[in-house]
């Protein structure tokens, strides 16, 4: 198992993980910073209540809450959550967890306000971090846990309020805040070969010219360099003459050339 960099998780996106909305402030050197969303449990006071942006979490409680993002992970990556050291040194702690391969939704973290007073958490702030590693090899067993963790919240309605119920039941329906989301999980689980037609569909007629043109390049570029090899095969197209210094040279200068060229091209905006 190795871990995800903040480069490895940008190569990842939309391919081996979705995260949506993704925010390039909450990339860290070796994870990402989730945000608390708009549910946020006490369970020892119920439901807690947004007061001028801010949650308060009560002394000596446990707190569940819902992360803003949307989270899906391909069979070939897990994590770990990892606290804040921002909110431990608050007297916050984090009861550690891990990330299945395949999870899709959002993730419900639970803390601990282990102090006498209350700590106030802004929605929107940033709480826990995720570390994304690549499994050796890709799990084949679903988690079989259900998205937000319904299995969890649900087991609570019994016990809970009026307005407990409502903010449950508005967030497991709430399907047109996944809408985009959903998109990108089907686009990351297509096959490469559907991802690369697509994506030169969706370029403009001056992008598709200059990509084939850089590809015949390249292809021009590595035929010369075995030019030697193959010259016995190719050499009555050029009246039998036999391979020298001169054809070498010739064949060096014509891939300097090329190789120019294709600098320059690509120098090019697209």
């Amino acid at each position: 198992m190795s871990y995800f960099s903040d480069v490895d998780i940008r190569k990842a996106l939309n391919k081996d993980i979705v995260i949506e909305p993704f925010l390039p402030d909450c990339l860290t050197p070796i994870g990402y910073d989730f945000r608390v969303g708009d549910f946020v449990f006490s369970l020892e006071k119920g439901l807690l209540d947004l007061v001028d942006k801010y949650y308060e979490l009560p002394p000596k409680s446990t707190i569940q809450i819902l992360t803003m993002e949307l989270l899906w992970v391909s069979p070939r990556v897990g994590g770990t959550f990892h606290s804040k050291v921002s909110l431990v040194s608050k007297g916050l702690s984090h009861i550690s967890t891990t990330l299945d391969p395949q999870w899709y939704g959002r993730l419900l973290i639970t803390l601990r306000n282990n102090t006498d007073t209350p700590i106030r958490i802004k929605i929107g702030e940033t709480f826990v971090t995720l570390i994304f590693a690549r499994v050796r090899t890709p799990t084949r067993s679903p988690h079989n846990k259900p998205p937000l963790r319904e299995d969890i919240l649900l087991n609570q309605l019994n016990q809970q309020t009026d307005n407990y119920i409502k903010k449950i039941t508005s967030l497991l329906n709430n399907k047109t805040a996944e809408a985009s989301f959903e998109k990108k999980v089907r686009d990351a689980n297509q096959p490469m070969v559907t991802k690369v037609v697509s994506s030169v569909r969706s370029m403009d007629r001056e992008e598709r010219l200059h990509l084939v043109l850089k590809g015949a390049l390249v292809s021009a570029i590595m035929f010369l360099a075995v030019l030697n090899f193959l010259w016995n095969f190719i050499k009555p197209l050029f009246n039998g003459i036999a391979y020298d210094s001169k054809v070498f040279a010739v064949q060096v200068t014509a891939i300097i050339a090329l190789i120019s060229l294709l600098v320059t091209i690509s120098k090019k905006p697209s």
